[in-house]
């Protein structure tokens, strides 16, 4: 095999700002792709979200298809999901299909991978929990240390409150270039996937500082807080130039983000909104502790171990599951739930009233405006089968709540008598992120405006000559016009590590204190 593909996914590169800093002569390597290649919008997924958004592009297929909706699991019959993970993934990543061709794949930091799988190649997780187990095989993160090379986790890598983290971001970023330059010199590999995350987690917390309409924007704080976001943007692009330089002539490089960025304006608590109407309902926790007990803790102020209780005048309360016909799905999932009998544990709406209570919802949520502007807050509310389809849509919340505006945050949180509020996100995930090209010999097969994250899998396997699954939704990128149909022998499928099991409950409780920092919980 002689082909190689390189993919540098960027979390959270938004279109709109590689288009700012380049027209600012910023980003001299993203505007080379852009005048001698290809840049352009990659759409991301609804709602545009991290877990949702990497599956879809290494899958080829959206959600419905592939059943990863949130970093949770969004149709728990327990209400709290389980956190999602690899071994959730309802349809082949591309790694795998390739490695049944003999395609040796080599998959770095890529959102959603943990625990790690046995390749033909390597895989270095994403594990949201601070573990040794995401190396796979475990020897490669020595071999990397040993050669001058350095691979952080994520979780070790997550911003942390402390407005120095651009300091670290950038070196982070710098230290991900070095992993780069190792395993493309040494290891065995024909495609070779390494997400830097580092855009995304400053893009949700300096927003603030540098877009004047923030309701934060504070012209007089230290100026490295007002160009983090560019200052990030800008090592990036300087590490998409040094890639360039690493690679063999004959590379190919792609450049994408799961989803793009804009100003977070507020958020919406729809528990509170749902408790207005009656439609779900909240009593003191059967252990509940005493005001003394409490004291500590501010109104709203809960453990990251579950979403569903609150501390309210000195009380705690919990969602009355035994009253409750609706309920907001899992954080960031833009999703409501009908707390329906037979489904959920404590499931009370029988099934012949299902769709009466989703009319009821779309009806209601479709009229909430601002109580300041008077706008209409939400564009649409969708039946989860316009949204999705495929066998997975099962798992998906019973409603999807569009925003007339990103930067609106459906809100999960119980806070009683609360509707909106200032964002703990001053910037938020936007459906627009980036695909860019670099190579030679090929030609662009759709139109700029068209490229969706289902796209990136069938582009790859059209690269390497490998038939495309006939349950793909996206279509190739590119036309490689030296690419001919070759014969590969088949390999064994792909060996798991021993178990099925996800993440521990040390780890679990690791990943939500990880998530409620990044402002996820």
């Amino acid at each position: 095999m002689n082909k190689k593909m390189f993919i540098l996914g960027v979390d959270g590169a938004s279109y709109d700002l590689v288009q700012k800093y380049i027209s600012e002569n910023k980003l001299p390597n993203f505007k080379k792709l852009q005048d001698l290649h290809f840049l352009a919008i990659l759409e991301s997924t609804i709602p545009p979200h991290t877990a949702p958004g990497w599956v879809t592009a290494f899958t080829g297929v959206g959600p419905g298809q592939h059943g990863v909706y949130q970093f949770w699991d969004t149709q728990s019959e327990d209400y709290e999901g389980r956190l999602i993970g690899s071994n959730d993934f309802a349809k082949e990543p591309v790694w795998n299909i390739l490695n049944k061709y003999g395609i040796k794949t080599g998959v770095v930091n890529v959102p959603m991978t943990h625990p790690p799988k046995k390749l033909d190649g390597y895989m270095i997780s994403w594990p949201l929990s601070n573990t040794l187990r995401y190396c796979e095989p475990p020897e490669l993160l020595l071999a990397i240390a040993r050669n001058q090379g350095h691979f952080a986790s994520d979780y070790s890598t997550m911003y942390d409150g402390e407005l120095n983290y651009i300091d670290r971001a950038i070196e982070n970023t710098r230290k991900r270039v070095k992993t780069c330059e190792y395993l493309i010199a040494n290891t065995e590999w024909d495609l070779l996937i390494n997400v830097f995350s580092e855009v995304d987690r400053i893009s949700h917390f300096y927003w603030q500082y540098m877009d004047e309409e923030s309701s934060d924007y504070n012209e007089n704080v230290d100026k490295m807080y007002q160009t983090a976001i560019q200052d990030i943007y800008v090592e990036v692009d300087k590490a998409l130039g040094n890639i360039i330089k690493l690679l063999p002539n004959e590379a190919f490089l792609m450049v994408l983000s799961d989803h793009g960025f804009g100003r977070g304006d507020f958020n919406y608590y729809i528990q509170t909104f749902l408790q207005e109407f009656d439609l779900l309902q909240i009593k003191p926790t059967a252990t509940s502790s005493t005001l003394e007990e409490n004291k500590s803790l501010q109104n709203t102020e809960v453990s990251a171990k579950n979403w569903f209780e609150v501390v309210y005048d000195g009380e705690k309360y919990e969602v009355d599951w035994a009253n409750t016909i609706a309920y907001m799905s899992a954080p960031g999932s833009y999703g409501i739930n009908i707390n329906l009998k037979g489904r959920q544990s404590q499931g009370i709406v029988e099934i012949k009233d299902y769709e009466k209570y989703r009319d009821v919802l779309i009806k209601k949520i479709s009229n909430i405006t601002h109580p300041t502007t008077k706008k209409q807050i939400f564009s649409k509310v969708l039946r989860r089968e316009e949204v999705y389809f495929g066998e997975q849509v099962k798992s998906a919340p019973d409603l999807i709540v569009i925003p007339a505006d990103y930067g609106t945050m459906l809100h999960h949180s119980l806070n009683p008598g609360v509707l909106i509020d200032a964002p703990e996100q001053k910037g938020m995930h936007r459906v627009e992120g980036i695909i860019g090209i670099h190579g030679r010999e090929y030609k662009v097969t759709k139109k700029m405006n068209e490229a969706k994250l289902e796209d990136i899998t069938p582009t790859i396997l059209e690269f390497f000559g490998v038939p495309i699954p006939e349950y793909i939704e996206g279509e190739s990128l590119c036309k490689f016009l030296n690419t001919e149909e070759q014969e590969f022998l088949p390999q064994k499928e792909n060996a798991q590590l021993s178990g099925d099991a996800n993440y521990s409950e040390e780890e679990i409780d690791e990943a939500k204190e990880g998530l409620r920092a990044l402002g996820y919980l």
